[in-house]
């Protein structure tokens, strides 16, 4: 029993210097809370600061691709418009051939 209470005080001493007065809780709650809102407001303008970089640069990305696409496209048109035209100029070249050779062949008949 002798060697239980000088434990029994030293617990007793601890808890008791280990209260804190609810003024001081008090405060300690606000300060914590105050903090917290700062922290929240601190990372929403950040987030904000991240999404306006990210869509600044998916905007430019968009718009490079945009301007490529259209550019090919551009391109693609003027390639199938030349092909085209060499079709024509082919068929109307073998037409003229073809109806001069019947001409020649019929001047040869008669």
């Amino acid at each position: 029993m002798h060697r239980f209470l000088p434990v029994m005080v030293l617990l007793f001493y601890l808890s008791t210097s280990a209260q804190v007065d609810q003024k001081k809780l008090d405060s300690l709650s606000k300060s914590i809370d105050s903090s917290e809102k700062i922290f929240r407001s601190w990372q929403d303008s950040f987030a904000k600061v991240q999404d306006s970089i990210y869509q600044t640069a998916i905007g430019k990305t968009h718009s490079r691709n945009t301007d490529q696409f259209l550019a090919g496209q551009r391109k693609s048109d003027d390639t199938e418009q030349q092909k085209f035209i060499l079709r024509l100029v082919i068929g109307v070249v073998l037409l003229a051939i073809g109806v001069l050779a019947w001409s020649l062949k019929r001047k040869t008949k008669s």
